[in-house]
């Protein structure tokens, strides 16, 4: 299952997630009043901009307003205090809500589930079972997200604020990763039949672009 070995630019992105998720931490629970802590919550939106400027034909112009609003967001403009703590939150829900809606939208009558469509890209033509439970993934990946922003919100209004911090710096990317274990064993046992896909095919398909349905057909058969 573990075999496949992660791509090195994968275990870059984690220990930089990991440098970030240390840093955040560290400067909720020492230095909240900081500039470094009213500059942080703004550097994974900064660079998510950022790669969707570059792939538009107007990335120059794109990223030179981008450059300048930092400028313009000195830290003196940016809310002092225990306040930037409520930046972090809205980081923290905001990223979880958007990653339940991406998932639950594809729920609606008339749409593909996305777990369905990424198992597609993956194996080509399913049959109805798979579809089934590729379902059922995709609204339990919702809820998932959903639970997590639920609880991050609890933790922050009636915890500390560092109990706060573990959970969104250290045990939320870890409880993903227990989901993407946990639901490839409930698949081993629910379609013991399918070619499964490894969790880092799994992984990938997260990221990869899709492919045509004959590439698919023609893959699937290799």
């Amino acid at each position: 299952m573990f075999r496949a070995r992660l791509p090195f630019s994968w275990v870059v992105a984690g220990v930089a997630l990991a440098a970030y998720a240390a840093l955040n931490h560290y400067v909720m629970a020492v230095h909240p009043g900081s500039s470094l802590a009213a500059w942080l919550p703004l550097a994974p939106v900064a660079m998510a901009a950022a790669a969707v400027a570059w792939r538009s034909r107007w990335r120059y112009p794109l990223l030179g307003a981008g450059l300048l609003a930092l400028v313009w967001l000195s830290p003196d403009r940016l809310a002092p205090g225990e306040k930037v703590l409520y930046a972090y939150l809205a980081e923290h829900v905001g990223i979880n809500l958007l990653l339940g809606w991406g998932f639950g939208s594809t729920l609606l009558a008339g749409r593909e589930p996305l777990c369905t469509r990424l198992a597609r890209s993956v194996h080509g033509a399913l049959p109805p079972e798979v579809e089934r439970y590729s379902r059922a993934v995709t609204a339990a990946w919702t809820a998932f997200f959903a639970g997590v922003a639920a609880v991050s919100l609890l933790l922050f209004f009636s915890a500390s604020i560092d109990a706060w911090s573990i959970f969104a710096n250290f045990v939320n990317l870890p409880l993903a990763v227990a989901m993407f274990v946990a639901e490839y064993r409930v698949r081993l046992r629910v379609l013991p039949d399918f070619p499964h896909a490894s969790i880092l095919t799994g992984f990938r398909s997260f990221t990869a672009s899709p492919k045509p349905a004959g590439a698919v057909a023609e893959s699937g058969r290799g």
